[in-house]
């Protein structure tokens, strides 16, 4: 996060900051202090909205709910993660810079005893040429010998790179993946966006975004509480997962709301793909298994748009999400394509006339 206040301005929002925390009872953790900083200096809109609907959609604050958001923020298990694997990339640099001086210094040391023997054997007597070649295979015994032993330290600091490479692998993997629903997150999704949009003006195809939010949501969740809405969020994951193949991307957006980039898809197919969508999610029942009291009926409210000539992420993010909210409008629990944002214009234009 970049903090630009200046030392009043900075003073202020760290005490504001604090007496959230002291209301809170949240321990005052750097990494606790920088989620509520931020909370209340706005430098973070995503985490703001996230932060306000925990504290206005329930009468206790739920200190599970906040874990969550801090580590979608904070990203502390990668950051242990990244840790670790800085740690032993470092051990593994110095372990390789000592194995390869070793050999240097070995073969320098044959080297030299090879020299040696060239120039003594020309004018040895035939005793002392023996001497001289026993002499010999015991440097080369002895350089084998730690060829061997490099070799083994070599093959220590092979496996030590794959356990470091898996632990970075775990790394990304955890940077870009939402905590609750297993989704790619939000940078996860930034990315991928960018380089679909750059494969698809590559390849000259096709490539349209859905733009998806679940209907009523903070309702729902002022209602049943917001372990029930965590679990509303994880149905629709896993209907987003099992629903979508190949280089089709669902993703976690933010709070309610998620995003599915479909390439080599036009307008028309990802209309039929969010319907599919849409039409699977509401056949869903969320049940408490505890009691089997029903939540009611989940449903979504989608937008659609189809990547221009002249878009890039943030324009086609704009009129997907334009048209999710002439989806809204217009009833919910549909779906609506860009061209229904003209059309939704057209109407409230006659309306006012």
């Amino acid at each position: 996060m970049s903090y630009r206040q200046s030392s009043d301005k900075a003073a202020m929002i760290a005490d504001q900051a604090l007496k959230q925390m002291q209301q809170l009872i949240i321990p005052p953790y750097p990494d606790n202090f920088e989620i509520w900083y931020a909370f209340h200096a706005g430098l973070d809109a995503e985490l703001s909205k996230s932060l306000t609907d925990l504290l206005e959609s329930v009468d206790y604050f739920d200190p599970s709910a906040y874990q969550s958001i801090k580590q979608a923020f904070l990203g502390e298990e990668t950051s242990q993660l990244l840790r670790s694997a800085s740690d032993n990339v470092e051990a593994l640099i110095a372990s390789a810079l000592t194995t390869i001086g070793s050999a240097a210094d070995s073969a320098k040391d044959y080297g030299d005893a090879l020299e040696d023997f060239t120039g003594n054997v020309a004018s040895a007597e035939p005793d002392e040429v023996r001497a001289l070649i026993a002499q010999v295979l015991q440097e080369t015994q002895a350089v084998m010998a730690r060829n061997r032993q490099l070799e083994a330290e070599l093959n220590e600091a092979g496996e030590r790179m794959e356990t470091l490479r898996d632990s970075l692998d775990d790394a990304r993997r955890a940077s870009e993946t939402d905590g609750l629903t297993s989704l790619p997150n939000r940078r996860a999704f930034d990315l991928g966006l960018d380089a679909e949009i750059d494969r698809a003006r590559e390849d000259g195809t096709s490539l349209t975004l859905l733009v998806t939010d679940v209907d009523h949501f903070k309702k729902f969740n002022d209602t049943f509480g917001h372990r029930v809405g965590d679990e509303v969020l994880k149905l629709v994951g896993r209907v987003l997962k099992s629903l979508l193949k190949g280089r089709d991307t669902p993703a976690r957006y933010g709070g309610e709301e998620f995003c599915v980039i479909l390439p080599t898809t036009d307008v028309q197919g990802g209309f039929a793909v969010a319907e599919h969508i849409r039409k699977a999610i509401s056949a869903k029942a969320l049940k408490s298994a505890r009691t089997g009291q029903s939540y009611g009926q989940i449903t979504l409210s989608i937008g659609c748009a189809e990547l221009r000539s002249d878009d890039n992420a943030g324009s086609l993010i704009e009129r997907a999400d334009a048209a999710l909210y002439v989806a809204k409008q217009t009833g919910r629990n549909r779906t609506c394509t860009e061209s229904d944002i003209a059309a939704a214009a057209d109407g409230a234009d006659r309306a006012a006339s």
